[in-house]
């Protein structure tokens, strides 16, 4: 009966508000320039660095997460490498479009930026839905993938009875969460909106409080989580932000109803299985079945590290990336 009652309420709601004050988007500042390209008909973000004709390495991000995710890790490979990091569609200062978001779609973006930078083959470095798409990758177009890194990755955890429930009604819920933001801080300037994201997401105190991380108040993991907070508090003031949720919940759907279980085996390229051994999002017994599903697969398990290890310990993971891809 409550679940009944909460989606009567959640799918009766109209939308977003139509009195709105719509603020024009603001794109993000990464730690790198941010520069564009058209793959699939969208605008897609990227950054780029290092020698052009440099072995190739991409960083893809995970769910609501954006490039910026590897800004402790993409100038460490810079001098030997040719690296990109960029905004999957729908998030960060990629478009924000009327579109089915799919892991498939995804990884034909991947594949596409690939093209437009002359990168023939390349290291693919994907955390959580990140790991998902660079996995597909990895088993729909083989020739074009170097090595493999999967970071605390998606792609064999089956969702939650009501988030698959959820999944399936993206638009109408998205309605309801646009609807509950814009209410709630209709007459909040984004700095007001800033500290009331931060205090409800990320506050220890707070019993819905994401543990993301295995210590929140790792420096870096609260620069990461200020960071998430300040592009949320501009995004809910412009109109990006309906389709951003929207793309967002369509992309979980993807991903709630895509499994890799049965075809990670099929993966030939040389893996390596990050995790961090307090991940309370995706357990390090996901790590496993990877480590058993891909022949000749590496795993390291970082101590004291949660779903993020690659933001929580730049240092070990990014040495441990290194050696993997046989550095000094």
């Amino acid at each position: 009966m409550m679940l009944a009652g909460l989606l009567a309420v959640m799918f009766s709601c109209g939308g977003p508000l139509k009195d709105f004050d719509y603020e024009p988007f603001q794109p993000s500042t990464y730690f790198l320039p941010c520069q564009y390209a058209t793959v699939e008909g969208m605008q897609i973000a990227y950054v780029e660095t290092g020698p052009a004709g440099a072995p190739g390495l991409i960083f893809i991000h995970g769910w609501l997460g954006r490039l910026d995710n590897w800004r402790f890790n993409v100038p460490a490979f810079a001098d030997r490498y040719h690296v990109l990091a960029l905004d999957l569609p729908g998030f960060g200062n990629s478009d924000k479009v009327d579109r089915d978001m799919t892991m498939e779609l995804y990884a034909r973006v991947v594949k596409g930026l690939m093209a437009q930078k002359g990168m023939t083959k390349a290291t693919l470095v994907g955390n959580s839905m990140g790991g998902e798409v660079a996995a597909l990758i990895a088993l729909r177009y083989p020739d074009q993938v170097d090595k493999l890194v999967l970071v605390d990755s998606g792609g064999l955890r089956q969702a939650p009875f009501f988030a698959r429930l959820a999944a399936r009604h993206t638009n109408k819920v998205a309605n309801w969460i646009v609807h509950r933001a814009q209410k709630r801080f209709k007459n909040l300037a984004s700095p007001k909106v800033y500290f009331a994201l931060h205090d409800r997401v990320f506050n220890p105190k707070h019993p819905r409080r994401v543990q993301i991380a295995f210590d929140m108040k790792n420096p870096n993991v609260e620069d990461t989580l200020n960071l998430f907070c300040l592009y949320y508090s501009t995004l809910m003031k412009n109109r990006e932000f309906e389709w951003h949720v929207k793309d967002a919940l369509r992309a979980f759907r993807s991903m709630a109803n895509t499994s890799l279980e049965h075809q990670v085996g099929a993966i030939k390229a040389p893996t390596l299985i990050v995790w961090g051994d307090h991940d309370q999002l995706i357990p390090p017994q996901f790590a496993e079945l990877f480590h058993q599903g891909i022949a000749g697969s590496k795993k390291v398990l970082i101590q004291d590290a949660g779903h993020i290890p690659m933001i929580e310990k730049p240092e070990e993971f990014n040495r441990t990336v290194n050696e993997f891809l046989g550095g000094a």
